[in-house]
């Protein structure tokens, strides 16, 4: 029987007990059902660990830094030419060169609402991606050990005494406590990554076969 993989952020009491509840009787009625149905993940911190997240994110960061570097070319450009009016020796000059610090400046505010597009995009899609694949590596480990329900928790540091924020984050942590050997995270990361660095082979094995 093919079981469904459930993430959520929280869920209220009463919904909790049901699809425990659920979950539990369903389990029992299943000849190899594991004895506890459900687990924990911190999603927060696959992402954090995963070769594969810190690379693309990486990459976002270089795109990034390459797009401001042309908007501060731009700005210079911009300034450069605006400065240079008082030069200009007649009025004919001087308004030509308003002209073109306002296609100038035009074209700056173009690249800019493009720029942020285009990086809001990759970095949407950076995390979709990433979901995704943790998310079939979760399917099919649930499906294989007959587990139905994944909670998604958030692991808040609480040890800076210091910042109340981080405080207030413990106390409201939806799941109080979880057994470790229920959370899954180090073992999704480390699948994550296993799949990441073989996959990098072979594409690796393609390039060199392709060069000779």
């Amino acid at each position: 029987m093919k079981r469904a993989v459930l993430f959520t952020s929280g869920l209220a009491l009463s919904g909790l007990m049901l699809a425990v509840g659920f979950s539990m009787q369903s389990a029992k009625a299943a000849d190899s059902a594991s004895s506890t149905p459900f687990l924990f993940i911190n999603v927060q911190q696959v992402f954090t660990d995963y070769k594969k997240f810190q690379q693309l994110s990486e990459d976002l960061k270089a795109q990034l830094e390459t797009k401001e570097k042309q908007l501060m070319d731009m700005e210079q450009t911009i300034k450069a030419k605006a400065d240079s009016i008082a030069s200009l020796g007649n009025q004919a000059d001087r308004d030509n060169a308003q002209k073109e610090i306002q296609e100038l400046k035009f074209d700056y505010e173009k690249t800019r609402r493009d720029a942020r597009q285009e990086f809001l995009g990759t970095e949407a899609n950076m995390y979709a991606t990433c979901y995704t694949e943790m998310y079939q590596l979760v399917e099919a480990y649930c499906q294989q050990h007959n587990y139905f329900v994944v909670f998604r928790v958030q692991e808040p540091d609480s040890k800076d005494k210091s910042s109340p924020n981080k405080i207030l984050a413990t106390l409201n942590r939806e799941v109080i406590y979880n057994h470790p050997k229920l959370d899954i995270t180090k073992m999704m990361v480390d699948g994550l990554n296993q799949q990441y660095e073989a996959a990098q082979a072979r594409g690796a094995g393609a390039g060199a076969g392709a060069v000779r």
